[in-house]
Formats: C-alpha cells, sequence, structure tokens
C-alpha cells in the first residue's frame, strides 16, 4: 500500500463513545444519531460542542438551531434500537482499549486524546500498514 493520504482508500468512521462517567453522554450520542439521521452531523456535533447543557431540552433545542425536523428529530432520539446502537458502539471502544474520547483505531493500534491535526496525521503515518 502507499503513503497514506488522498485517494489511497482511507476510510474514517465516526463511532460513539459516551463515557459512563458523565451523566448525559448517551443522550448527546443518541442526539448526534438522530441529527446524522437527517443529514446534520457535523452541525449538530459543532453545536454540542460548543453547548454548556446536555438534558433534553437544551438537545431539542440545538436541533432547532440547526433546523432539524423537530418531529423526525424527537423520533429518531427516543429511537431505542439507535440508543442500543450507541451503547454497543462504546462496548467496541472499551473493548478496543480506548478508555476515554475522544479516541482512535487505527489498523489496531489505539490511541486517546486530542493533540491537533498534525498529530492525528503522525500517529496515522506511523500506523499505516
Amino acid at each position: 500500500m502507499g503513503e497514506p493520504g488522498r485517494g489511497t482508500g482511507w476510510q474514517v468512521e465516526v463511532r460513539h463513545h459516551p463515557l459512563a462517567m458523565h451523566a448525559q453522554a448517551l443522550d448527546a450520542a443518541s442526539a448526534a444519531r438522530a441529527a446524522q439521521r437527517q443529514g446534520k452531523f457535523w452541525p449538530y456535533h459543532e453545536a454540542l460542542v460548543k453547548a454548556k447543557r446536555f438534558d433534553r431540552d437544551s438537545l431539542l433545542a440545538l436541533a432547532a438551531t440547526i433546523g432539524l425536523d423537530r418531529d423526525r428529530f424527537v423520533r429518531d432520539f427516543e429511537d431505542q434500537a439507535s440508543r442500543q446502537q450507541v451503547a454497543a458502539e462504546a462496548k467496541q471502544a472499551e473493548d478496543a482499549g480506548a478508555q476515554g474520547t475522544p479516541g482512535f483505531l487505527i489498523n489496531g493500534h489505539v490511541e486517546v486524546g486530542w493533540a491537533s491535526l498534525a498529530w492525528l496525521e503522525q500517529m496515522i503515518r506511523a500506523h499505516w500498514r
């Protein structure tokens, strides 16, 4: 395989890993998944990062600020199958050794934490196969 970069078949997946120590993390991850179902994961994610509160009403208010359909958002936010998928993703992260967030799994190697885009690129290059 060639050097990692554009056109090399990289695959990036975002998986949710709500940490149990954060009481409202599962709700926040479920809300992000609900936004994703309307094609607005990244705008919602950016709003979540800036948010100070993660209770149900605050998560619904964030959805409104980015123009999500409220009824659809509520239905998807409360969908038990979706919540179970978020919980399953968290278990996968724990099983892989990602004990915090953000976590990165790069060809079987786990890195936890965030420094910079340059750091992430360095980690990808170091573990590229």
